[in-house]
């Protein structure tokens, strides 16, 4: 068993390479809060092409010995905190960031602001524009779709609070809101061709047509406002937002 961790600790090498050494701390955590927090991010993680890229189990992070954690951020439902493993060349910080968010693309590990990784190397996402999906890279979807238009964080736009950097493809109505490299919101606007691929749906329909068509428990009621943050789930750990006179409707996997 010791072999076999110390081959896993060798053939993960050179991914934690684009990550910290170890660098400033604060906050030690106590042996019970970091093994809490190893249980919340236990399980093995996959990037969009199924591939395994990260194992946590019993205490180990691809068979490297987690020795300590620190500065955690946030709850057992979302956060962050900086796990130090102990691997063949010393010591390493890796800054992982978790949501779990009912499943689906709404359940995922982060490392150091890089790509979603799943649960599962199957098919993760329920609802998709285009063949573009939650959890997606954006570098996959510039290799279909070529480059897209970059509006900077801060940067205020109509599809709703401007607190991520976002991609706007303006010939295909499509805005998609980015966390690190993955997307975490897909804003299909009103001058749109295209729909929702599972609902057929698009801002042309009625509020009435999506609660019917999502098995909604309400009809949803558009905002006054741009982004009045009411999000109507769809299941999957998918939600949906709209925008005053379905100006927009953004699918996104965060609850506010």
């Amino acid at each position: 068993m010791k072999k076999f961790s110390l081959i896993l600790c060798f053939v993960f090498a050179m991914f934690f390479l684009q990550f910290h050494t170890v660098g400033a701390v604060n906050n030690q955590l106590s042996q019970e809060k970091l093994d809490m927090l190893l249980k919340i991010v236990a399980g093995d993680w996959y990037d969009h092409d199924g591939n395994m890229v990260i194992s946590i189990h019993d205490g180990y992070l691809n068979g490297c010995s987690v020795a300590a954690g620190f500065d955690w951020a946030g709850s057992r439902a979302s956060g962050c905190a900086i796990f130090r493993i102990l691997e063949g060349t010393g010591l390493r910080d890796l800054r992982i960031s978790w949501w779990r968010g009912g499943g689906g693309a709404g359940h995922f590990v982060q490392i150091d602001k890089g790509e979603h990784l799943h649960i599962t190397p199957n098919e993760y996402f329920f609802e998709s524009v285009a063949g573009i999906h939650l959890g997606m890279t954006t570098d996959e979807v510039e290799a279909k779709y070529g480059k897209a238009q970059r509006i900077a964080e801060g940067q205020d736009f109509f599809d709703g609070k401007p607190n991520r950097i976002r991609c706007y493809y303006p010939n295909m109505g499509v805005v998609l809101w980015l966390d690190g490299k993955s997307i975490v919101r897909i804003s299909l606007l009103k001058d749109s061709p295209l729909h929702f691929e599972r609902s057929g749906l698009n801002c042309w329909n009625a509020p009435e047509e999506y609660a019917k068509a999502y098995s909604m428990d309400r009809i949803p009621s558009l905002p006054k406002k741009k982004d009045d943050g009411r999000a109507y789930g769809i299941g999957h750990g998918e939600f949906l937002y709209f925008g005053p006179d379905m100006s927009y409707v953004g699918l996104d996997i965060y609850p506010y």
